[in-house]
């Protein structure tokens, strides 16, 4: 029997296993490939940087031809460390790309259109003075999510 999808993307995504991120001051361009495909070429010398969090969660909702994408996730960390590196991320805006779970990596935000970031506490520390952040990456945006090729 012929697999119909073999080229096709599933709509349906089951969750993520990782989050990269780059400022969009380092983004050279982002390439048009096919109407689902673009490929985001970072400035010589900058990357995409792996960001360590868990229970990564995507919320695209489409209302009046604008995507409100939201990117939640949890994480982990000492409170002087975390907040000062969270502080620092607060002006700057994002391209995100995101693994799901079946391998698919997806591109989201722009040079036109980038991604806000913020944080919040969860909870009181953990029993080791830990402490649990949750990190949000957000934008209502005229562009859906994109697969990834690079």
């Amino acid at each position: 029997m012929e697999n119909i999808n073999e080229n096709n993307v599933c709509p349906f995504m089951v969750g993520f296993c990782r989050l990269q991120i780059l400022p969009v001051d380092d983004l050279q361009s982002i390439t048009t490939l096919s109407l689902t495909e673009r490929n985001a070429i970072p400035k010589t010398g900058c990357s995409f940087a792996a960001f360590d969090c868990r229970n990564i969660q995507l919320s695209d909702i489409v209302e009046d031809g604008y995507h409100q994408l939201d990117v939640e996730a949890d994480q982990v960390g000492t409170r002087n460390k975390h907040d000062a590196l969270f502080n620092s991320m607060l002006p700057m805006m994002y391209i995100l790309k995101l693994t799901d779970n079946n391998g698919i990596t997806w591109l989201l935000g722009s040079k036109e259109e980038p991604l806000h970031f913020s944080y919040s506490h969860v909870g009181d520390p953990l029993p080791d003075g830990s402490h649990q952040y949750r990190i949000v990456f957000s934008r209502k945006t005229t562009q859906p999510l994109y697969v990834a090729t690079a």
